[in-house]
């Protein structure tokens, strides 16, 4: 586990409970035996379902900032989100623990409509804002994508304490983002 994982599992552990965040995700595929990573962490309350990818720079890697950018956070994270999904869907089920030692069948998941797809990175000190500033990936298979810096993502958990709370800032965030989109809705928009 990474520094970055291990700092958003403590997050997710005081914001949303440790009986519903998993962050020991790696599992059995049935037939060939083979360890598959389910995802980075994973928050599962009823309804509510968070997917989260963590992703931190490496001090000495000889990549520019935008190419990892680019490379872990819009290509990587977001693979292995859309395996995740794809797991749930293909398998009939997968155990996994959560944060108490308990492990329990994640593919019960299914019944949840809209589960909320969240990579939060670190990035060296120097990183460009104009990335930074990025708050979604928009994916044609699973959707929107939020993005978070790590910081951020702290304070939105410092500051929206209950977990229903973060799911209806994210349903926020994700319709305004929607609705800057749609230019005809702009267009017959006016404020005075």
């Amino acid at each position: 586990m990474t520094n970055s994982e291990s700092i958003i599992s403590q997050i997710n552990s005081n914001v949303f409970f440790k009986e519903f965040t998993f962050s020991k995700n790696d599992f059995k595929e049935l037939n060939t035996n083979q360890k598959l990573e389910f995802a980075d962490n994973v928050v599962w309350l009823d309804t509510l379902f968070f997917i989260y990818q963590i992703k931190e720079r490496e001090p000495n890697s000889k990549n520019s900032d935008i190419k990892w950018f680019e490379n872990k956070i819009l290509n990587k994270a977001v693979k292995q989100i859309k395996s995740t999904l794809k797991y749930i869907s293909n398998y009939s089920e997968i155990f996994i623990e959560n944060e108490k030692g308990h492990q329990l069948d994640i593919t019960k998941v299914k019944e949840c409509v809209d589960p909320q797809k969240i990579i939060v990175y670190l990035p060296p000190d120097n990183f460009p804002e104009s990335k930074r500033h990025l708050k979604f990936y928009e994916s044609s298979e699973i959707g929107l994508v939020h993005l978070f810096h790590s910081e951020d993502y702290f304070w939105v958990c410092k500051y929206l304490i209950t977990p229903a709370e973060i799911e209806e800032y994210l349903n926020f965030r994700e319709d305004l983002f929607l609705f800057d989109k749609i230019p005809i809705l702009k267009k017959n928009c006016t404020f005075k």
